[in-house]
This record gives structure tokens, C-alpha cells and sequence, in this order.
């Protein structure tokens, strides 16, 4: 994730999800302290998220999964 992004920039990416699962799973990532979150409007109350410092440390993990992927999936 570059940047914060807003409830709507989540829900456009992922067409399809409902807006009550993109609720839940933005709730467990903020429980789980992998995203943190600001309110940049009271009212309406809306927030942004961003990465917190646990969910960067999970760069390295993800990449190493991509690489993992593009090395066992090649068509050969």
C-alpha cells in the first residue's frame, strides 16, 4: 500500500466485496495493528488508513511469497 487510502479507494479496488465485509476486514486489520487509521472528516465521520510499522515489516513477506510464485508457476 502507497499511502493512505479511504474506505472508497479499498471498495473500488476490490470490486465485488460488500461493503459490510470490507467493514469487518478493515476492523481486523486495525485489531491486529497491521493498518492504523485518521479521521480526516468529523461530519460525516470518515477516516483514512495507512500501514502501521507491523504491516510494513510485511513487505518482505509478500515479496518473498510474489518471488515464490513467479519461480513455481512458470510454464516450462
Amino acid at each position: 500500500m502507497q499511502g493512505p487510502r479511504r474506505f472508497q479507494d479499498f471498495a473500488d479496488s476490490l470490486q465485488g466485496i460488500s461493503p459490510n465485509v470490507l467493514s469487518s476486514r478493515i476492523k481486523k486489520l486495525l485489531e491486529l495493528d497491521v493498518i492504523k487509521t485518521q479521521q480526516y472528516s468529523v461530519h460525516p465521520p470518515r477516516n483514512e488508513y495507512a500501514l502501521s510499522e507491523k504491516g510494513e515489516d510485511l513487505g518482505d513477506v509478500i515479496a518473498g511469497l510474489r518471488d515464490w510464485g513467479i519461480k513455481h508457476t512458470r510454464d516450462e
